[in-house]
């Protein structure tokens, strides 16, 4: 009796002891083996000093809790410290077997069930229940023995899981199973006096306690939640699905003094006569969060927001709170983040404020860039005394059948591509710099020697503008203008020159450029002939169209002909 009464004082002791450690993060599990194994521990000192034997059998169905319902709870421990995947049904079946192995368990003294007969005798001071088992019984037994190989089948995947399960974890938790297992052999084999499972439950408890001791340190995510909610770094809110208030942290009332007084399981926009005052801070809160919540529904992650606060600017975390798989709530995690922000926000206007001083440069580059070419063109045209004014006119010209392009969808012709094309006509033709005076300014027709000369202007421009554009980066526009300079003189039918291109072997913006070139040569006056009338020039355009010209162009030239006609009466006017 005296070995009884001390595991029992001790098992009370041991459970004393974890619920003064008791920690949120403790497994139900454990709470379960320390409420029950002193129970199981005084049903063993209740058969032995028992001088009936109804005393007796009381005894024995509560020692009986331990062996249904401690051992439950030691494998369903096992298999969560392990990592054990076991799904909620099986938890289930589990709890639901050890329910009915104790219903038959209730069953001794007044059905044969689990002991066919039971006999109440004293030796030696000690009460003594004999019994002859039935078919109950060695059920119960195949019961713990499914039990133990499940115990063990944790621990041994827990023991090959070292990045998730401590070693010492596991070791501990077996060499508990072992001394349970042997106690439990030995009281059905051996005749010791006594029974040892009360002494294999309370190894169980202090192997529980200095695991759940430990637990605390291993769960690394609610360390650092815990430290930070410590230090008033975190400010928490939480709400129920109906967007009620269920509380916050003193942090939370620190960041946000509105808060304070904020009435439980009522809409966070509801008052009291305290905090009247803070009424419309509260609603544009509670406006904001409400929002964040709706959003929080139609994801799967956590959202996350800034918020800037009376000159503060705070990061919201927020995130369902789940029950099993239904969620019961929302919850917002809070930090102050004022000085990170502003250093970003400063970095960030500095960016932007060096970016724009940049692009201000860039383009003051590029402007002087373009008036460098351009007045290289300028240069070529003042050279060539036949041809006065025509990077202006056929400017204008491409200008106005880019502009007939651009109301047709089906061309999907870009704005960036139309604006590269306009500010590319101007250098069309210079290449023409590299062309002798004697042969660029001659008076009369060319030798064949000399037009051959002349007909290299294109290639050389094409060359010209490769280098002097190269570095500009805007490789978009310098291929349209090395394309318009290159290739502007080539025919649809192939009998162009420099190279003979065919068709849309012919880049586009060549084919437009050479519709405004030819244009602008048929009704301009030169010094070596009359310009033509305007009829007479679009017969000229319009016959051309299909060999020198893009057939498909010529609806988008039709469409242009009665602004390039007005352009050019009025150039003529103000130039006579």
């Amino acid at each position: 009796m005296q070995f009884y009464l001390t595991l029992f004082i001790l098992s009370v002791l041991l459970t004393f002891c974890y619920i003064f450690k008791w920690n949120r993060r403790y497994s139900v599990y454990f709470t379960i083996l320390f409420c029950i194994i002193p129970v199981a521990c005084f049903g063993y000192l209740q058969q032995a000093w028992a001088e009936t034997k109804e005393g007796a059998l009381i005894g024995l169905k509560l020692s009986y809790s331990g062996g249904c319902f401690c051992t439950l709870a030691m494998v369903l421990s096992i298999v969560q410290l392990c990592k054990f995947r076991l799904k909620k049904i099986y938890r289930s079946i589990l709890l639901v077997g050890s329910i009915l192995f104790y219903l038959l368990v209730l069953t001794i003294g007044h059905f044969p069930i689990y002991y066919k007969t039971v006999a109440f005798v004293q030796e030696n001071g000690r009460s003594i229940l004999q019994k002859e088992y039935a078919f109950g019984h060695f059920l119960f037994v195949l019961w713990i023995f499914f039990l133990m190989v499940l115990s063990m089948t944790g621990i041994l995947q827990g023991y090959h899981r070292r990045s998730e399960v401590s070693r010492k974890t596991t070791l501990m938790l077996f060499s508990m199973v072992l001394i349970c297992m042997v106690s439990y052999y030995l009281d059905r084999k051996a005749s010791l006096g006594v029974e040892l499972m009360p002494l294999g439950y309370v190894f169980g408890q202090i192997v529980f306690l200095i695991i759940a001791d430990r637990l605390v340190l291993y769960d690394v995510n609610d360390t650092v939640i815990d430290v930070s909610l410590k230090r008033g770094d975190v400010a928490v809110i939480s709400f129920d699905r109906k967007r009620r208030f269920l509380g916050c942290n003193e942090t939370a009332i620190r960041f946000f003094p509105e808060l304070d007084g904020s009435i439980i399981d009522e809409p966070l926009r509801m008052t009291n006569n305290y905090v009247s005052r803070d009424a419309d801070k509260r609603a544009e809160m509670a406006k904001v969060l409400d929002d964040w919540m709706d959003e929080v529904e139609l994801s799967d992650d956590v959202v996350e927001h800034l918020y800037d606060h009376e000159e503060r600017i705070f990061r919201f975390r927020a995130d369902e709170i789940m029950d099993a798989r239904t969620c019961r709530g929302f919850s917002f995690s809070i930090t102050d983040e004022t000085r990170e922000q502003q250093y970003l926000r400063l970095i960030e206007n500095y960016n932007n404020t060096l970016e724009n001083e940049v692009e201000k440069k860039t383009r003051h580059l590029v402007e002087m860039h373009d008036k460098f070419v351009l007045g290289m063109a300028e240069m070529v045209e003042g050279r060539d005394s036949s041809t006065g004014g025509h990077i202006k006119r056929t400017s204008q010209g491409v200008r106005l059948l880019i502009g007939e392009m651009r109301k047709d969808p089906t061309l999907n012709l870009t704005y960036e591509f139309a604006r590269d094309m306009i500010k590319a006509a101007p250098m069309h033709d210079i290449g023409k710099i590299t062309i002798d005076d004697a042969i660029l300014r001659k008076p009369g027709n060319f030798t064949p020697e000399e037009l051959a000369k002349m007909r290299e202007h294109s290639a050389a421009g094409a060359k010209i503008l490769h280098e002097l554009l190269a570095d500009l980066g805007d490789p978009e526009f310098a291929t349209i203008a090395e394309n318009v300079a290159h290739y502007h003189h080539e025919y649809m039918d192939g009998t162009g020159y420099p190279e003979g291109l065919k068709g849309e072997e012919i880049p586009l913006e060549a084919r437009i450029m050479a519709i405004a070139d030819v244009y602008d040569a048929l009704v301009s006056k030169r010094y070596y002939k009359e310009g033509m009338s305007f009829e007479d020039a679009d017969r000229i355009i319009m016959e051309g169209m299909g060999t020198q010209f893009d057939k498909n162009l010529e609806p988008f030239y039709v469409a242009a002909r009665p602004k390039l006609e007005a352009y050019y009466k009025r150039e003529f006017e103000e130039n006579k």
